[in-house]
């Protein structure tokens, strides 16, 4: 859905009307702050990976991105 933050919302205090670059930079990085200070983060992509493996193998996953777990990896 997205983010509801109470100082945020839909127009961060005013950021689309300020006519101040300076002041726009200020609400700007206002709000790029909370939303990484309180914002659930998710990845979107995946980076580009090939893996192959026998038919036989299992127990392999994938996920997540930054751990490849070899120690369930079996020969079938």
């Amino acid at each position: 859905e997205g983010f509801f933050g109470i100082e945020i919302g839909d127009d961060p205090k005013g950021v689309k009307v300020c006519m101040n670059p300076g002041r726009r930079r200020e609400i700007c990085a206002r709000a790029q702050r909370i939303i990484a200070e309180e914002v659930v983060n998710h990845f979107i992509q995946d980076p580009h990976r090939i893996i192959a493996a026998r038919a036989r193998i299992g127990g392999l996953a994938v996920y997540p991105i930054c751990v490849l777990d070899l120690t369930r990896v079996s020969p079938g």
